[in-house]
């Protein structure tokens, strides 16, 4: 009999760059789902700003005005709910960034 862990997938957090969540970052998150993983690509603007702006200057200067404690809480609750998921491996997720994004998973 397999066990239902191995029906689960490890996760990643995929962090957008300095310019707000863009139409690449998903598709990163659709070639690491392509992989084997379970992938959730969080606008962190959208908590204090709503949705990213189209304009990647504008949302270069609202990412500038991020505090970090309140990108990391919002990475906190994406990583809660993939970690919620029955299809994830419970505590197997890792981050992945560009740009900023690279510096917020470092610190993550």
């Amino acid at each position: 009999m397999r066990s239902a862990h191995w029906d689960r997938a490890p996760a990643i957090l995929v962090i957008h760059e300095i310019f707000g969540l863009t139409d690449w970052e998903p598709t990163v998150a659709d070639r690491l789902a392509g992989a084997g993983y379970v992938a959730i690509v969080p606008d962190l603007l959208s908590s204090r700003f709503g949705i990213t702006p189209p304009n990647p200057d504008s949302g270069r200067k609202l990412t500038a005005l991020l505090e970090p404690a309140a990108v990391t809480a919002d990475l906190d609750a994406a990583y809660a709910y993939l970690n919620s998921l029955p299809a994830v491996r419970q505590d197997q997720i890792g981050s992945i960034g560009f740009c900023w994004g690279g510096a917020r998973s470092f610190r993550y």
